[in-house]
């Protein structure tokens, strides 16, 4: 009897502190991030809460949008647009309004980044006839050509202090990952191997590195030094994993796996630990950044059709020699139709594409985009 009236109470006592113990392994995730996807029907850029609340859709357009990342005042987003089989540069606010196009950019290709002090633009450029990595001014001029490899270099990224560069390259035993200085010279490469590493990403104290590998045949996420040394694997979902992104703090990474069947978003702690699934869908939804903490009274992301009010522009930080005339949202360059903006589940537009349809126009996942199959 003793026996049977001793299980009810641990039973209680179980009931009382497990859900305790969840809560503090697992507090609330605060942050919005960006990604692109095509859950309607082509793709569209869109943001969501870091723990999978209020899914916005930023753009509403014919043409394919992709590869959102943030400026460093979290005031706008650079993004990727393929309206007819050409890649273009566009920038716009943070809720999607006053769309801008970047001229003077050629051959522009995937991965466009802001430099820390939002002066420049590092992207993937195919002008030469295969990818290379290249910086312009936000004004779009001063282009410049950064590497050339037949063998492609692929997903740039600025280093913390703004005097560097990260990227992928193909080698003759992979690829893998490497930093310059902002004018192509001083090449450090970081992985070695025969394995195929990629999608690097720095920590904003600029000591570790997140980045992807198939080094043990499948992609996973690892983060090393900012030297090389001390690989740390932080998945093993024995399922494609990539584009981890660090979060602004430095606590949490962002990242894409399609561990569930199709990619989704995840956030993990900067150690691997704390698994959270951001989206959940049967679309695919990918290349994930963080936006930087913003003054509220300038956020008007939302979930309503309305338009939102045009808005003076907010100024990024320049040369003072140059005025980054295609970031002014009273521009005529302003790209249409854009002047509102849906989200999911209300009135956005319903636009269908058929089969293969993506991958013909070059919109692809991460292996593809690497042709890394």
């Amino acid at each position: 009897m003793k026996r049977l009236r001793f299980v009810p109470v641990l039973v209680l006592l179980l009931a009382c502190f497990v859900p305790a113990c969840v809560s503090s392994a697992n507090p609330p995730i605060e942050g919005t991030i960006l990604f692109d996807t095509n859950r309607d029907g082509n793709w569209e850029i869109y943001s969501i809460g870091a723990d999978g609340s209020n899914p916005t859709r930023l753009t509403n357009s014919p043409a394919q949008d992709y590869g959102p990342w943030p400026s460093p005042d979290g005031s706008r987003i650079v993004f990727f647009s393929r309206p007819s089989g050409t890649n273009y540069l566009y920038t716009m606010d943070i809720d999607g309004q006053n769309v801008l196009k970047a001229p003077g950019v050629p051959g522009a290709g995937a991965g466009p980044v802001w430099s820390p002090d939002g002066s420049r633009l590092v992207f993937v450029s195919f002008a030469d006839g295969d990818a290379e990595i290249c910086t312009v001014h936000v004004d779009g001029t001063g282009f410049r050509q950064l590497t050339d490899n037949t063998s492609g270099d692929f997903e740039p990224t600025w280093l913390p202090d703004g005097e560097r560069i990260g990227w992928s390259a193909g080698t003759s035993d992979g690829s893998h990952i490497f930093t310059m200085r902002i004018d192509g010279t001083d090449v450090r490469q970081l992985t070695t191997g025969s394995a195929l590493n990629a999608y690097s990403h720095w920590s904003p104290d600029g000591t570790r590195v997140a980045f992807c590998s198939n080094r043990t045949g499948v992609w996973e996420i690892y983060a090393m030094d900012a030297d090389g040394t001390d690989v740390v694997r932080l998945t093993d979902f024995e399922s494609r994993s990539g584009a981890p992104r660090w979060s602004p703090d430095g606590t949490r990474i962002v990242f894409q796996s399609d561990r569930d069947g199709d990619s989704e978003i995840y956030v993990m702690n900067a150690d691997g630990s704390g698994l959270r699934q951001v989206t959940d869908n049967t679309a695919e939804d990918a290349r994930p950044s963080w936006l930087p903490p913003i003054d509220p009274l300038r956020q008007s992301v939302g979930g309503s059709c309305t338009p939102s009010p045009r808005r003076s522009p907010i100024p990024v930080t320049t040369s003072p020699t140059r005025t980054p005339s295609w970031l002014n949202a009273t521009s005529a360059d302003i790209r249409k139709p854009y002047d509102a903006r849906s989200s999911p589940g209300s009135c956005a537009d319903e636009l269908n594409t058929t089969p293969g349809a993506l991958e013909s126009r070059g919109i692809h996942r991460l292996s593809r985009v690497l042709a890394l199959d």
